[in-house]
């Protein structure tokens, strides 16, 4: 089913070329990749050759060490395995728009072909290029399993999209076929790097500082190794330690999916084939397909996916009847990232985060409540935490993310009984946490010691 994937994004005709150009950007694989598959698709049609682009554009938005790390591993493993089905390699430096137009105008190409975005930066740097190229640029849909406009119009719940993802989940799963390119042969593009030198590159292009993470290197076959790690060890007892912290329970490839290592529809082939028990299986299904995909047709559909104007009705109105509420304590963004507010659970969670570049699911949700009560607005509250996640977060800057940080001030959520400060919005306190996971352990298992400056 490629053809509901794709989108042609400017109405220029086909003209007669030297190669198609695939400008890849968030689908860092050669395995089971739709935009990948059209791209060859098309150079085997026009009997071309194919160039696969990829441009390292250090000015979008949050780009810093740990982030380009994880994509840059991804992206040598792609360099490496692009050549296995008869493409060559083009990588750049500098802005994303510039240098594709550049490339495109210098191979000399016939078409292009990029992979969809559903990130306002993202869309504006294939709207520019589609506008500026003198050729069919056609936009593949890659990330997900069902493709976002088979379903119209904002689902407000999973319970208002689970049901049309289920029924169109069997016509959806279905790996890509890609084939060799059958016209394999040199195109005369420069490439800024011969070979992609992690550390070299780093000290190039001067970013901030963030470690990277010393527990999750990118790549496409880190992924499938990550996968299958959990399929053998960690699916069995899925549906309930997900939501335990203290445990290993969660999948870990969020990462992965975030830089599209993987393919979302290998993923859930492989557990969903993997003999495990229907409630395990069922309950990793909810999560990586269900509220993944709400997470995908929510900033797909919904313009203010970073803003409290996103929020259903009801959750703005009580926030706004609740914002001069006393608050307990107020921390300041350096506070909350330096992690000193004094509650131990959430400290040990920011130093989770700032560590390994990845937080449980679950302690994501209290980690986003608390700051709620802890800034004089839920407007402050919002941009700490979405400075924060779109900084520490290896996933951070997708839809995931951002569909869970608004999931802390109601969206995809219903009222709750009325409080101070939340209003009817979800609360979860501190002391609700000791029943329903350890804390002790989950505070060791994270490392956090506690800081003699604190503020509660």
């Amino acid at each position: 089913m490629l053809r509901d994937r794709v989108t042609a994004l400017n109405g220029r005709a086909g003209r007669d070329g030297k190669c198609v150009v695939y400008w890849m950007q968030s689908s860092l694989r050669v395995a089971d990749n739709p935009a990948l598959e059209l791209a060859v698709h098309e150079a085997n049609t026009h009997r071309q050759p194919l160039l696969v682009l990829f441009v390292i554009d250090p000015s979008i938005p949050m780009a810093n060490e740990r982030n380009f790390t994880f994509m840059l591993e991804s992206l040598a493993e792609v360099a490496r395995s692009v050549e296995g089905v008869g493409a060559g390699m083009c990588l750049r430096l500098g802005r994303a728009t510039d240098q594709v137009i550049n490339v495109c105008r210098e191979a000399d190409a016939s078409f292009l072909v990029t992979d969809e975005s559903r990130l306002r930066e993202g869309r504006r740097r294939r709207a520019a290029v589609a506008g500026k190229a003198g050729i069919p640029v056609l936009q593949v849909d890659a990330n997900v399993v069902v493709p976002v406009r088979q379903i119209p119009g904002e689902q407000y719940a999973a319970y208002a999209i689970r049901p049309k993802l289920m029924r169109l989940m069997g016509r959806y799963l279905q790996p890509a076929a890609v084939t060799d390119v059958k016209n394999s042969r040199p195109i005369d593009v420069a490439s800024d790097l011969d070979v992609i030198d992690v550390r070299r590159i780093l000290r190039k292009l001067q970013l901030p500082v963030v470690e990277p993470s010393p527990l999750y290197r990118g790549g496409e076959s880190r992924a499938m190794q990550a996968l299958r790690e959990f399929v053998d060890h960690r699916l069995d007892g899925y549906a309930e330690n997900r939501n335990r912290p203290e445990r290993d329970g969660t999948s870990d490839m969020s990462p992965y999916l975030r830089f599209g290592c993987i393919s979302p529809v290998a993923m859930l082939r492989e557990v969903i084939e993997s003999g495990g028990s229907a409630e395990e299986i069922g309950a990793f299904v909810e999560e990586a397909f269900v509220r993944r995909e709400l997470a995908e047709n929510f900033t797909f559909y919904n313009k203010n996916y970073r803003s409290l104007a996103c929020l259903p009705g009801w959750a703005r109105r009580t926030l706004d009847d609740h914002r001069d509420d006393p608050r307990p304590a107020q921390f300041g963004l350096d506070v909350l990232e330096e992690g000193r507010t004094g509650d131990e659970l959430w400290d040990a969670s920011r130093h989770e985060m700032r560590c390994t570049g990845k937080m449980s699911g679950y302690m994501r949700m209290y980690w986003g409540k608390r700051v709620i009560e802890w800034t004089r607005t839920p407007e402050e509250a919002l941009r700490a935490l979405l400075y924060l996640n779109d900084r520490y977060e290896i996933d951070g800057r997708s839809p995931n993310g951002y569909a869970g940080v608004l999931w802390c001030f109601g969206k995809h959520d219903r009222a709750f009984a009325e409080r101070p400060v939340y209003g009817k919005v979800r609360y979860m306190s501190p002391g609700a946490q000791k029943k329903k996971f350890d804390i002790s352990e989950y505070i060791r298992k994270t490392g956090y010691k506690a800081k003699q400056t604190a503020y509660i």
